[in-house]
């Protein structure tokens, strides 16, 4: 295990060399334990991968192009930096304080259609972290991307994630502010387990219903049968192809709308039969709805507001402003 002084006189240069290991290139590493050597000072940065616009083939004159590509959300074990002795008032710059690097299982985003690719590290390797993909779209293209939770509860400490799954612990997350009771959630629609994502964009005019950009949805990790998960790209890409097809007709022939409006339109939902409160089978929001939604309280229907719960897939299509 390698130990980085750090001095006032090197505070800052320390800060960024430590910044720096996480774009730095990913090197398997066995890991010995929970200490691993830190990399070199002065690694060449690693190039972040990007998923660009393409035009389509055939497309006329004036169409937009489009940016298409799967986000997948997973977890792996990686080498990160930690400055010792912990505690509140050892910041740095404080003489005496050191670096030093532990492996740590962590959720990571990678892009399957990036470049340059960034597959995922095998579990019984130690990579380096790097950032999740940058999307690179101009002002009208249409962006198209598939999210994938493939995220493996069981191989996070089981005290850390996923505690609303057990019978013995809190149904949500709780704030000293009073969350949920203050809001009113109740399991499962609220905060809860860290194994859930989304994707969503900070600064843009989009449409926060339906696939366009909603922060609050908790997407779930796909079910893991024989140490390999049921729901992938590939196992959704009919569904997705179909929804992405009609999404591009339907916003490259109009100006700048929203479509589809929520979760409720065709051919997302409406989620539930005419003139009753359950589930449609036939729809896609209706088909979400009568999965379970955890393992303990299975068969809870949950409530249209908190938008659906999918186990591992969503798609996410819009016309980027």
């Amino acid at each position: 295990m390698v130990q980085l002084n750090a001095t006032r006189s090197s505070t800052r240069w320390l800060a960024a060399a430590a910044a720096m290991l996480g774009l730095m290139l990913p090197q398997a590493a066995l890991a010995q334990g929970g200490a691993l050597d830190c990399l070199p000072i002065g690694q060449p940065l690693q190039p972040i991968p990007e998923i660009r616009t393409h035009r389509l083939i055939g497309a006329p004159a004036g169409a937009p192009n489009i940016l298409r590509g799967t986000i997948l959300l997973a977890n792996e074990k990686q080498r990160l930096v930690f400055r010792q002795p912990t505690g509140r008032h050892n910041t740095a710059g404080k003489p005496g304080l050191y670096f030093t690097c532990m492996q740590q299982t962590v959720r990571v985003f990678r892009g399957l259609d990036a470049q340059p690719r960034m597959p995922l590290v095998p579990q019984d390797q130690v990579g380096d972290p790097i950032p999740g993909p940058t999307l690179r779209a101009r002002l009208g293209d249409i962006v198209q991307l598939t999210f994938v939770n493939n995220i493996n509860p069981g191989q996070f400490p089981s005290s850390r994630i996923d505690q609303g799954e057990k019978k013995d612990a809190a149904d949500c997350d709780t704030a000293a502010w009073g969350y949920p009771t203050v809001a009113k959630d109740a399991y499962p629609d609220c905060f809860h387990g860290s194994s859930t994502g989304n994707i969503h964009f900070h600064g843009t005019h989009t449409n926060p219903n339906s696939t366009g950009d909603n922060v609050f949805l908790e997407i779930r990790p796909s079910p893991i049968v024989n140490k390999k998960p049921t729901v992938t790209d590939k196992t959704v890409a009919k569904f997705f192809n179909e929804f992405f097809k009609k999404c591009y007709t339907t916003l490259a022939t109009k100006a700048p709308t929203e479509w589809p409006m929520s979760w409720n339109d065709a051919p997302l939902g409406p989620w539930n039969l005419p003139n009753t409160t359950q589930p449609n089978p036939a729809t896609w929001t209706g088909q979400q709805a009568l999965v379970p939604v955890h393992t303990v309280r299975a068969g809870e229907v949950i409530a249209p507001n908190w938008g659906p719960h999918p186990w591992g897939w969503l798609p996410n299509g819009e016309v980027s402003a």
